[in-house]
This record gives structure tokens, sequence and C-alpha cells, in this order.
């Protein structure tokens, strides 16, 4: 057979809704839908949202996941507001040009074995990554990642 004896006809909507019971149309709308929903769970890259540098730093969690924060003095990180059960934020602490700062975390985040204190690296200019998980139960923000010196 060669493809000059193949019938190439078109696609009949009204045939294929007599054998499946949908329209060639509803098919097509059903799989653009589908993608659309599918374009809301696409993660998007995000931009780290800037903290202002004060005595006790400020996270709105709700911003976002990646907040950047360049101490210019010793500083505690206040707890998070507007936080969600399992939300995983990473914190960014960069050290002036000074250097030397230092972090003190708020009450409501846990430290564990691994992980027993938050110490910054002391070089000027330098940055060091915090990761923790919200755990909505008890209202705790887990340290589960420390780096240093970037």
């Amino acid at each position: 057979m060669t493809m000059d004896n193949i019938s190439w006809s078109p696609l009949k909507s009204e045939r294929l809704k007599k054998t499946r019971g949908v329209s060639f149309e509803e098919i097509i709308a059903s799989r653009d839908e589908r993608r659309n929903v599918l374009k809301n769970y696409i993660p998007k890259p995000q931009v780290p949202i800037v903290l202002t540098d004060a005595a006790t730093i400020a996270t709105d969690a709700s911003l976002g996941n990646h907040f950047r924060v360049t101490l210019g003095d010793n500083r505690t990180l206040g707890n998070p507001t507007n936080s969600t059960d399992g939300q995983k934020v990473i914190w960014e602490f960069v050290q002036d040009v000074a250097g030397s700062r230092t972090i003190t975390l708020d009450t409501r985040f846990g430290l564990g074995t691994d992980i027993t204190a938050v110490t910054l690296t002391t070089t000027a200019n330098k940055r060091d990554f915090m990761t923790a998980i919200y755990n909505m139960g008890v209202g705790t923000w887990y340290v589960v990642g420390f780096v240093k010196e970037y």
C-alpha cells in the first residue's frame, strides 16, 4: 500500500459524536482547558524578596519563599507572619562591608541535633543561607538547612 492509496478524509465531528459521544470541538476544548489548568501549577522563578534591615528583621511569609537581607549590625530574625503549613523558606543573610554580624533566631524557630546553632560567616560581603519548614500544628519553623560563606 502506498500513501496514494490511503483516503485522507477530514475528521468529521458528527461521525466522532456518534461513535464516542463527544464532538471533536469538545475534545479540543477539554484539551485546552487542561493545558490552562496545568500552566497554573508550573512553578515560576521567584525573585528573592528583600527584607528591611532592622534590630528585628520582619518576614511576611505570604510574599514568597526566598528572602534576602544585608545585615548592618547584629540582628534578630523575627518570627515570620502569614505562614502556611508545610511552607519551605530560604533566608539569605548577607554580611555588609564591615562583616562580623550575627543573627539570633526568634522564639518560633526550632533547631535539631544536626543544626544546633546558626553562626554566620564573619567575612565581609559573604552570604549564608538558612532553610526552614513551617509546622502549623506546633507553630514552629524547623531549621533544616544552613550553609555558609558564599
